[in-house]
């Protein structure tokens, strides 16, 4: 089975959440690229809708600058350990495969996003041109003072 982006999905989720920012007061800015299933004539009251120009999402977008890969690279380590610690105890690769449960997944899915560091998430925005460096360096101190605070 395959599970598709739907533009009526999305424009639920769209108008969800702006209705969440309207209860909360709120008005945000939220960059979206040219995916067929992004509406481009939704509207909404307390949601900046922003595209990204065309063929530009690989630049623009912090995920593909990195974080998508450091998550990735952390979910493939539990597996392989999963793999490593089963690969004697299974008979064949099917029964091998089938030892993985969805709770697993799930669960490594939970904990690589966990790993993903901060500094890669800022490092990833700056690449991409939301942050300047002093951004950077002011939001690295902050968040190394609210860990401090935090032990």
């Amino acid at each position: 089975m395959k599970a598709w982006m739907t533009t009526e999905i999305m424009s639920d989720w769209l108008v969800e959440l702006d209705n969440k920012m309207k209860k909360q007061k709120r008005k945000i800015i939220l960059f979206m690229d040219n995916a067929t299933s992004h509406p481009d004539d939704l509207k909404v009251k307390n949601i900046n809708l922003v595209f990204l120009p065309p063929n530009t999402t690989s630049m623009l977008q912090p995920l593909d600058q990195g974080i998508i890969r450091s998550f990735k690279l952390g979910y493939r380590k539990l597996l392989l350990r999963r793999v490593l610690s089963q690969i004697s105890s299974c008979k064949s690769s099917e029964e091998l495969a089938n030892s993985v449960s969805v709770l697993d997944a799930i669960s490594w899915t939970t904990s690589a996003l966990k790993k993903v560091e901060p500094g890669c998430v800022l490092k990833c925005f700056k690449k991409a041109g939301f942050l300047s460096t002093s951004e950077v360096a002011t939001v690295s101190t902050t968040g190394k003072r609210e860990k401090e605070l935090a032990n």
